[in-house]
């Protein structure tokens, strides 16, 4: 049986935060989670929508508390970063990325940000048109374990290891994602 529940889009956020916060993640990280959730759900891609929220709980319980919501930048430059991830959700550290990114593109007219030590990132294009909304084209790349065969094999030795780019336009930008 298979159960279609429709709801708003301001009911599918509370109920992101609610889920959230009432299992001790903080607002600002809650926010951060939600939107992009709701937003992925809202564009179509609905398995990285809401329905994760429950497997992003577990993931969530086994960072340290010291750590939950922590990223770090651990070098430093006028047109670069590099990101220390602390282990949390790629959600958090991607998105502190594009945020220092758009940024440093005040001062600098190429930036490149790096970040490790992070988990699952969620929809690429959630950043990159962050970046191109500014005027920018941003280029995501990201690694990812070996969970693909290829062809003719049994053992996986590949990752997805997903690219996205997004280019600003005069109406809405271009994502290839």
């Amino acid at each position: 049986m298979i159960l279609i529940v429709e709801i708003s889009i301001e009911d599918a956020r509370r109920l992101g935060m609610d889920v959230l916060e009432s299992n001790g993640i903080t607002k600002e990280t809650a926010s951060v989670l939600t939107d992009h959730l709701v937003e992925a759900h809202c564009a179509g891609y609905t398995f990285a929508g809401l329905p994760r929220l429950l497997g992003l709980l577990d993931r969530l319980r086994a960072i340290p508390v010291d750590d939950l919501g922590r990223v770090d930048i651990v070098k430093e430059s006028p047109s670069s970063a590099w990101i220390d991830g602390r282990g949390n959700l790629g959600y958090l550290t991607c998105q502190r990325a594009i945020e220092l990114g758009i940024k440093k593109s005040v001062d600098s007219p190429i930036v490149t940000i790096a970040a490790y030590n992070s988990h699952y990132s969620g929809r690429l294009g959630y950043y990159t048109e962050q970046a191109a909304r500014a005027g920018l084209v941003a280029l995501h790349f990201s690694s990812a374990a070996p969970i693909v065969a290829p062809a003719g094999s049994t053992a996986p030795i590949l990752g997805t290891n997903p690219i996205c780019a997004a280019f600003p336009t005069s109406g809405e930008p271009v994502v290839c994602d």
